[in-house]
């Protein structure tokens, strides 16, 4: 009976690893299948993987270019096929429509071929994310590189926008990101949700048997996490692996072998206005054990100012909200853990709090405030409600309050305007209220076909709509880029079947478990595309003031997917039109004037 081919041996692994370091074939010998980098492994090494039947794959970033390698120093590399800069990685994307950029990764696979691989990892597909117009090179690349090496291994990673249309060609899938990453700007690692995605890559895998391997990151002093991204990626029948962003080590969570609790305080931090302040603990078990009844205190200068107690499950992060009723200027707070575990030290922390932590905007009388040109577009309006409002997306509390229109070709403010057939197929009203501790959202969307597949930091990929705050005016109105006080948050309605509505904030870094918990929003269906309503706590919008006839800097942008089993943001409008064609721009926004 002839051996398998390495195209079918895939599909029986059980485990795999992605490390990019160099050497340690002593170690990747331990799984069914190794990601490694091409110079990862000397020839002995990598004859020594093959011998103990891994499975061997090398490293290829068919999407970006990256200024260390050899075949982009040599000069193999075009730079009129760059199309921008990967400011996380010092990468430039690449058009994958370049007929020179294709043969050149052809090429590459031909040599790691001849050199003993099994296969190459397509790494960086999800340019064409970045940049749709790249999607149609995209894919003749890789069906290109299967007409040419129709027996070896090919593993795309992500890429969820061409995978459908390629997976005849490739042997697996990575879902990279399935329920942790890095966040580059905080740097730390981080929960996300992307049960959307992965359910369609469930689909994905049952009408085509590939593998899905799914890749999630944590540090080595928190196996609590990496067993939280296991189990998830158990659940959806993936194949998990786990490691350090940097992918150069082969870290030892020790999943196996089970553990003890191991409770953590991350972080201390205020949120307020100077007279009214919450302060906020983030509370972590990075342990291999439930921790149960744990009490914890918080006290400002040695005074007890609130105590719980509290379950911690396996990978928990949790933050603690504690309001203070009587703050100061400057005071010492203090959390401690009363439970013994292997971390002593990190069972209390203390934080010097100075009312500068709060970044206060300043109340300006009207007359002296700066304020957006009208050029920009009309201003907004934001009507006090005396009484709490319900967050439902029916939207009869709205019906007499000023509100603002987009609902014309001149509001288009990214994509082909030929493209647009009229308010029927993306226009958009969007009404702002507040009260003391909340802003508050109400929007209606005209939209004929309603497209999305995804969720949190995807969301952007479908029908959503988006909004930007510059809650700091005052303060920085001269800056020309979105700072840690300009906010971009998205709503999505879901596709009213198997994707929820979901609420995410892009911009600035903010982790999901500081304003998920408090944040209620609602989408529901209506005959012409969707309405929906947000309350956001002031708390969450970080130096926000709430008072009379006082501006913040505004914008409100329907964005439309038309396209079935796209992700493509095909049109956008906008109240603030220059804003989309200057990304991020503060001084493109309109004013948000509290009434």
């Amino acid at each position: 009976m002839p051996e398998p081919s390495v195209r079918e041996r895939i599909r029986s692994i059980g485990d795999y690893i992605v490390y990019y370091g160099e050497g340690r074939a002593d170690d990747l010998i331990r799984f069914d299948l190794a990601i490694i980098q091409p110079e990862t492994l000397d020839e002995k090494g990598l004859l020594e993987l093959k011998r103990h039947g891994t499975l061997a794959v090398a490293y290829l970033s068919v999407g970006e270019a990256e200024p260390g390698r050899p075949w982009y120093t040599d000069g193999r590399v075009d730079p009129r096929w760059l199309l921008g800069k990967n400011e996380n990685w010092g990468s430039y994307f690449v058009d994958a429509r370049q007929t020179g950029w294709q043969k050149l990764m052809l090429d590459l696979t031909g040599e790691f071929i001849e050199n003993g691989f099994d296969g190459v990892f397509l790494d960086t597909v999800d340019t064409v994310d970045v940049y749709p117009e790249t999607r149609g090179g995209m894919i003749a690349l890789i069906k290109s590189l299967r007409a040419a090496y129709p027996e070896v291994l090919m593993i795309q990673n992500r890429g969820f926008n061409v995978v459908e249309t390629v997976a005849s060609d490739l042997d697996g899938i990575m879902f990279e990101d399935l329920s942790t990453t890095y966040n580059f700007d905080s740097h730390e690692y981080i929960y996300i949700d992307s049960s959307a995605a992965a359910q369609q890559m469930v689909e994905l895998h049952e009408h085509t048997g590939l593998p899905i391997l799914a890749l999630d990151y944590a540090p080595p002093d928190n196996p609590g996490m990496a067993y939280r991204a296991f189990q998830i990626a158990r659940r959806f029948n993936f194949i998990p692996a786990i490691s350090v962003i940097e992918l150069d080590d082969i870290p030892d969570y020790h999943l196996d072998e089970g553990g003890a609790a191991d409770l953590r305080i991350r972080e201390i931090w205020a949120e307020g206005d100077g007279d009214r302040v919450t302060l906020i603990a983030r509370l972590e078990n990075v342990g291999l054990a439930d921790a149960a009844g744990v009490d914890v205190a918080l006290s400002v200068d040695g005074q007890p100012i609130s105590t719980m107690q509290k379950d911690f499950s396996i990978g928990e992060s949790y933050n603690w909200v504690v309001d203070w009723s009587e703050p100061k200027e400057n005071a010492l707070v203090a959390v401690t853990l009363d439970f013994k575990d292997k971390t002593p030290d990190d069972n209390r922390m203390e934080w010097d709090f100075t009312a500068a932590a709060l970044s206060i905007e300043p109340l300006v009388p009207p007359g002296q405030q700066r304020r957006r040109p009208s050029g920009n577009g009309p201003d907004m309006l934001a009507m006090y409600f005396d009484s709490p409002l319900v967050v439902d997306g029916e939207l009869l509390e709205w019906s007499d309050l000023p509100c603002t229109d987009v609902d014309r070709s001149d509001q288009i403010s990214c994509g082909d305007p030929v493209r647009w057939s009229g308010p029927g197929d993306l226009s958009g009203r969007v009404c702002y209220g507040w009260d003391e501790d909340n802003l508050y959202l109400a929007f209606t969307i005209h939209d004929d076909i309603i497209v999305q597949k995804y969720t949190a930091g995807n969301l952007w990929q479908g029908d959503h709509v988006e909004f930007w705050f510059d809650t700091q005016l005052q303060l920085d109105f001269d800056s020309a880029a979105a700072g840690d006080d300009d906010f971009q948050i998205g709503i999505s309605p879901g596709n009213f079947a198997d994707v929820p509505p979901d609420f995410f904030i892009f911009t600035p870094p903010v982790s999901q478990e500081r304003y998920r918990p408090i944040v209620q929003f609602a989408v529901i269906r209506t005959g012409t595309g969707y309405a929906g309503e947000a309350m956001i706590p002031i708390k969450v919008l970080k130096g926000l003031r709430l008072a009379l006839d006082h501006a913040i800097g505004a914008s409100f942008e329907p964005s439309d997917t038309d396209t079935p089993g796209s992700s493509e943001q095909e049109l956008m409008m906008s109240s603030a039109p220059k804003s989309s064609s200057d990304w991020g721009n503060p001084l493109n926004w309109v004013n948000l004037i509290i009434k």
